[in-house]
């Protein structure tokens, strides 16, 4: 084998991984990486973690994390299901979904800090 023909296979495989690769994160970015049926490493503590957090949820978007977030720091914190569910694209079906990956636990680092913001 020559040493032109060496590096035009090379480039053949190179190019296929680019490829492989465009089309892999393009999927992502399509689809989600996470799916119905991703199973996170632990409940989520909806009054306690940032944004980001709960983007990582099935079935929520950035603009649903962000409308979750932005509902928790004007109206406070969210003791049931019924409460989570005042926020615009959180329906009962939504929430049906992640019952077992959301929690409404509140610690208490989360509250003396929640009344430190309110009462300097």
């Amino acid at each position: 084998m020559s040493k032109s023909e060496t590096l035009v296979s090379a480039f053949e495989v190179n190019s296929l991984l680019v490829v492989f690769a465009v089309f892999f994160f393009w999927g992502i970015i399509l689809y989600g990486s996470f799916s119905e049926h991703t199973v996170l490493p632990r409940k989520i503590a909806i009054n306690q973690v940032d944004k980001m957090e709960i983007a990582l949820l099935p079935g929520v978007g950035v603009k649903k994390a962000l409308a979750i977030y932005e509902d928790r720091c004007r109206h406070g914190f969210f003791y049931s299901w019924k409460d989570l569910c005042r926020v615009k694209g959180v329906g009962l079906i939504w929430a049906e979904k992640n019952r077992e990956r959301i929690s409404f636990e509140i610690s208490s680092d989360v509250l003396l800090g929640e009344a430190r913001e309110h009462h300097p």
